[in-house]
């Protein structure tokens, strides 16, 4: 009896393994197992982007949500920046629309190792169909309560360095999404459309859905319908988009903040142009990286293969 009981017990653990992994979940609450399908790929490019139902699990979902309350208080666990650049930091944004810590992995032990896993890694490449891929940028972040919209641009924008816009960019919720609370959204098939010059001062009025809409609008072909996917998922879900599918947020029209953290990375073709570097805000980030070289050095880590 006591065997047969193990027995039933072994092959339920097995059969709820095999489920977590159906859904992208590494089970018992270690790193997401986000196992990326040939179909997810020919979807993602089609699309532009994929939604994920779960990319972190709770465990890491809460450490992201404990960095950022500790980069609010000023506490850094692991400042990794060069000494001369060790100051006290603020996020970027205003409270009308969202807060955002930028490169938070230089800064925090624990969102360097959840945005330089290896697990996610292997996501990125797959989706770029690249044969590595290196970490560029991470971002903890806040929609504050009835916080403003963020009208639609293209991550890209944000990587003129780049000699190539074979970039990702992963959103994950820290919280549930619903539509109340402004989740990212995607435009379908946008990354197919060319490159926006709308790539400046992101915020608007709620009631101004020209000014939301701009950057569609201006490379929208002729003919196509610009259709918006909003990525309403459970805390740990998000989407996968390419750096040029154009995405943005409504305003939140609730009074709780929506937390949210993103990774980006770049595929094995994106090479720096130092030229474009001027103004950048963190340029240390790029020491030790010639022209035309890689996108890769000690703080823009090759996380796959790692």
């Amino acid at each position: 009896m006591f065997f047969f009981v193990v027995f039933i017990a072994w092959i339920e653990i097995k059969v709820n393994d095999a489920q977590c992994r159906v859904r992208g979940i590494l089970p018992h609450g270690g790193m997401a197992y986000v196992n990326i399908s040939d179909e997810q790929v020919r979807r993602f490019d089609e699309d532009g982007f994929l939604i994920v139902e779960r990319i972190l699990p709770d465990k890491q979902v809460n450490e992201m949500l404990d960095a950022m309350e500790r980069l609010q208080s000023g506490i850094c666990t692991r400042d990794r920046r060069p000494p001369a650049q060790r100051k006290p930091f603020t996020p970027f944004g205003t409270d009308a629309t969202f807060l955002t810590y930028f490169n938070a992995r230089i800064l925090d032990a624990a969102v360097w190792d959840i945005a330089t896993d290896r697990i996610l890694g292997r996501a990125a490449a797959h989706l770029l169909r690249s044969s590595s891929v290196s970490l560029i940028e991470d971002q903890l972040l806040s929609k504050p309560g009835y916080g403003k919209p963020l009208r639609l641009h293209q991550d890209f924008s944000a990587y003129g360095f780049s000699t190539s816009p074979n970039t990702l960019s992963c959103w994950i919720a820290l919280t549930d999404m619903t539509e109340a609370i402004g989740p990212v959204e995607c435009v379908r098939g946008s990354h197919r459309w060319g490159i926006t010059s709308n790539t400046k001062d992101l915020e608007c009025n709620r009631d101004d859905n020209d000014r939301y809409l701009a950057a569609a609008r201006e490379i929208v072909p002729h003919g196509a319908n610009i259709e918006y996917v909003p990525a309403i998922v459970s805390k740990g879900g998000g989407v996968f988009f390419h750096g040029l599918t154009l995405h943005g947020s409504r305003g939140n029209s609730t009074d709780r903040p929506r937390p949210a953290a993103t990774f980006h990375w770049a595929g094995a073709d994106c090479r720096i142009d130092r030229s474009k570097l001027m103004g950048y805000g963190q340029i240390y980030l790029f020491n030790g990286i010639s022209q035309g070289d890689p996108l890769v050095n000690k703080y823009l880590p090759q996380v796959y293969p790692a």
